[in-house]
């Protein structure tokens, strides 16, 4: 295994190791959007959000791990962590009963597994969550507990990696750590100690802004691709195909695609039409989790606007459709507000309003409205917002880190 060192600050790209890791995200998605359709219990949805959560670290952790060592990446590590994932994947369907127990010890290995490979005085910036364990904890416990309290406390652990990752700056993390060390330094070593070399400063690894984005663009292209996947698979066993229906397909497929072009093309890390430089790797990381969440939720369900297309909703499509669309809207407001870019509060006014609004109306008037419109509703909503957006940060356009797409390809050894 290599050390750890800093990622080269050379453009680069996903390698094609990192690219095939990601075919289990495609598996994860796919299954956690299918458990959505449903309509079930608050309760399971709730345990559904912790386990994609908990997906989404995993996966998040191991792009860190490949952003940082580039070249030096294990393959062994990548796919270790595949593996793991897909076992995490695979217990979904059943995660509310006797395969949860099966769900929180591949996590745990899986945290355990990429929390290793670093070297001594190394320090990860950017998601430090990569190295610190303290969420890992709860779902050890976890793993003895036979009823449904186990969910909580998968839950705690889930929240007290989310407050690592929001309120663990780097400076405070290499300074704490700078600490630890000069405190090991000042200690008389003995035996084998004695021969062990110790560095003697931390060395903080912040990773290549492009590849980041990159990966962080591609998984949103998965999330998209599943809503892709929904309205073919809906369209497929349609037993009409006829003017609603296409109608309905037009309109959700345009909605797709315009979530494509301000979230991939114009965005960063899934926020709409967010500068590449307008927020710290860490805040990224959140709203790139935001994001993830409310697009998930937002595709699940637009294949249910093609079963019957002349008839309205039932609520649960609804309200998958109006907190996807909402959360989407608002976390893209959130991050101008928080990135203060040109025009912040008019930028977050004209991407949150036109999309919450859209939401609540497809929310109250569901019941009165053909499942077809609905979709045309959602994609008219966001072209508002993108235009009006887009109007405020006219000036060069602004290419994120994923806009160059995967060109190049390293070869890992």
């Amino acid at each position: 295994m290599s050390d750890a060192t800093p990622a080269s600050e050379s453009e680069r790209h996903a390698t094609w190791p990192e690219l095939f890791f990601d075919l289990v995200a495609v598996a994860g998605i796919s299954v956690v959007a299918h458990q959505l359709e449903a309509n079930q219990p608050w309760q399971h949805v709730a345990v559904l959000a912790v386990a994609f959560v908990a997906f989404w670290i995993l996966w998040a952790s191991v792009t860190t791990y490949g952003n940082l060592l580039a070249d030096g990446a294990s393959v062994a590590v990548l796919f270790s962590s595949m593996a793991v994932l897909g076992i995490m994947v695979a217990s979904v369907p059943e995660i509310y009963g006797d395969h949860a127990r099966a769900f929180a010890i591949a996590y745990v290995v899986g945290r355990l597994i990429i929390a290793r490979p670093w070297s001594r005085g190394s320090v990860v910036v950017d998601m430090p969550i990569v190295q610190a364990t303290l969420g890992v904890i709860p779902w050890i416990v976890s793993i003895w507990i036979e009823d449904d309290s186990r969910y909580v406390w998968w839950a705690v652990g889930i929240a007290l990696d989310l407050w690592v990752l929001l309120t663990e700056s780097g400076e405070k993390r290499v300074a704490h750590a700078q600490q630890r060390l000069n405190r090991v330094l000042a200690a008389p070593r003995r035996g084998r100690d004695r021969s062990r070399e110790l560095p003697t400063s931390v060395t903080a690894l912040a990773g290549d802004t492009t590849h980041r984005g990159e990966r962080m663009a591609l998984f949103i292209l998965i999330v998209l691709g599943e809503g892709i996947v929904q309205l073919i698979a809906a369209a497929e066993v349609s037993e009409h195909w006829n003017r609603a229906l296409f109608l309905a397909a037009l309109g959700a497929f345009a909605l797709i695609c315009e979530l494509f072009y301000i979230a991939v093309v114009r965005g960063t890390a899934g926020l709409a039409l967010l500068p590449a430089d307008a927020l710290p790797a860490r805040a990224l990381w959140v709203g790139h989790l935001v994001v993830a969440v409310s697009l998930v939720t937002l595709v699940a369900a637009l294949g249910q606007l093609l079963e019957e297309p002349s008839e309205p909703v039932n609520s649960h499509t609804a309200w998958m459709l109006a907190l996807g669309m909402a959360g989407y809207g608002l976390a893209s407001a959130a991050a101008h507000l928080a990135g203060r870019t040109p025009h912040a509060g008019a930028v977050a006014a004209a991407i949150g309003f036109p999309t919450v609004a859209a939401a609540a109306w497809v929310l109250l008037f569901h019941e009165s409205l053909r499942a077809s419109a609905l979709g045309w509703i959602l994609a008219l909503a966001l072209a508002v917002a993108g235009a009006c957006a887009g109007r405020l940060l006219a000036g060069p356009q602004h290419a994120g880190p994923q806009h160059a797409g995967p060109r190049k390809r390293r070869a890992t050894h």
